[in-house]
């Protein structure tokens, strides 16, 4: 069974649960709405993935990766929309990539699209885990609304 890591993203951890992909949210907030999300299967509360906290949520997050490992067989996606976390990944993506398969947008192209919004149709993330027909009909029906 295919898993997920999602660095704090309700929209992610919903469009993973709903293609069967068993979906852990890691979140550096205790107190997050997000954690009662009946989509993720499990949770992680981490210390701030920005300096200088942010190794200790480096070894939070690996240390999961390595239990979904030993679990699943397979090491899990790794997944995020925000530009702190895309930070967060490209500072630590050597390590990182030990664990996970990165299938992250990278920084640079989140940094550039400001507030147009995080995600197109098109982007890599979707269409690396299948969801690239689900996400074009979304842009669609928002599209429609604009």
């Amino acid at each position: 069974m295919r898993t997920a890591v999602v660095l704090a993203d309700l929209m992610l951890v919903r469009k993973f649960a709903r293609a069967g992909i068993k979906t852990l949210l890691a979140t550096s907030e205790a107190d997050d709405v997000r954690l009662y999300s009946r989509h993720a299967a499990a949770r992680l509360i981490l210390a701030p993935w920005t300096p200088p906290t942010e190794r200790y949520a480096l070894e939070g997050l690996c240390r999961a990766a390595r239990a979904l490992t030993r679990q699943h067989g397979a090491k899990p996606l790794l997944a995020h929309r925000s530009e702190v976390a895309a930070a967060f990944v490209a500072r630590n993506l050597c390590r990182l990539d030990d664990h996970f398969d990165v299938a992250a947008v990278p920084y640079d192209v989140i940094a550039s699209r400001g507030d147009e919004g995080l995600f197109a149709w098109d982007d890599p993330l979707p269409a690396a885990v299948g969801l690239g027909r689900e996400l074009r009909r979304a842009w669609r029906v928002r599209q429609a609304w604009a």
